[in-house]
């Protein structure tokens, strides 16, 4: 579990640096899910018509990272739709992320049953942290699959 002050969990980290290296969405700044998302590709669609809106897609959101290609037809071979795939990681994904969450309370009841009246250096750093991730859960509400972790956030305040 993750040590007070740490961000996420390791497992969790190197899946977040993964992410980065692989470019996933970072070029247009927009988010691929919910109403936003949703709204963005009928726009696309609308704009650019299905051929190009798909290609643009892929494009700007696509896995560019060289290991994704064999990944990919990986997952065609073994008759893993995209959809599969996705679930699993958006599942597993919450399940870390709550992991650490519950870990983050169970320190929090802790340390309020300590003798200290100011919060450390390492309290203030995490709950900006807590904070920020809760700011960023918000558009994702809507999505029932993330709700629970906008609830677990608002219970650490």
């Amino acid at each position: 579990m993750a040590m007070y002050g740490e961000s996420l969990p390791a497992k969790a980290q190197t899946g977040a640096s993964m992410l980065t290296q692989l470019g996933v969405g970072a070029s247009l700044g927009v988010v691929m899910i919910g109403a936003e998302g949703s709204e963005f590709v009928a726009n696309l669609l609308r704009t650019k018509g299905p051929n190009q809106a798909v290609q643009e897609l892929h494009a700007n959101y696509g896995l560019h990272h060289p290991l994704c290609k064999p990944l990919l037809l990986m997952l065609d071979y073994l008759e893993i739709s995209r959809r599969e795939a996705h679930v699993h990681v958006l599942n597993k994904a919450r399940t870390l992320l709550l992991d650490w969450i519950s870990s983050i309370r169970a320190q929090q009841r802790t340390s309020e049953h300590g003798t200290e009246d100011a919060e450390s250096p390492e309290e203030i750093e995490l709950q900006e942290k807590l904070e920020r991730l809760l700011n960023a859960s918000f558009k994702y509400m809507g999505v029932p699959e993330l709700k629970q972790v906008s609830s677990s956030l608002q219970c650490c305040r």
